[in-house]
Parts: C-alpha cells; sequence; structure tokens
C-alpha cells in the first residue's frame, strides 16, 4: 500500500469516527456496522505501519 493509499484510509478512518460519534437513538442500527468497518480500518492501517516500519 502506498503513501496517498494509506493517508484514504486514515481518512475515511477518521470520517467514520465522527459519524459514529453524531450517531443518534434514530441511527442506532447502524452503531454495529460502523464500529465493524473502524475495526477493519484501524486493523489494515495498524498492519501497513508495521510493514512500513520493518522495511
Amino acid at each position: 500500500m502506498n503513501r496517498f493509499e494509506r493517508e484514504l484510509f486514515r481518512r475515511e478512518l477518521l470520517f467514520l469516527k465522527a459519524m459514529r460519534r453524531k450517531v443518534t437513538g434514530n441511527e442506532a442500527r447502524f452503531t454495529e456496522m460502523l464500529d465493524e468497518q473502524i475495526m477493519h480500518l484501524e486493523a489494515i492501517l495498524h498492519e501497513e505501519t508495521e510493514n512500513v516500519l520493518s522495511d
């Protein structure tokens, strides 16, 4: 993954976290999906960071 792709993932992660903070009662059914996406992106970025550091 190149630097541009990592930056896109990071921005998407920040966007999802912001959305998660704004979820109200009516949108509560979406929290699980948002949490899963957040965890998925965090895992990808963590793995990519480790790969960059080990190269």
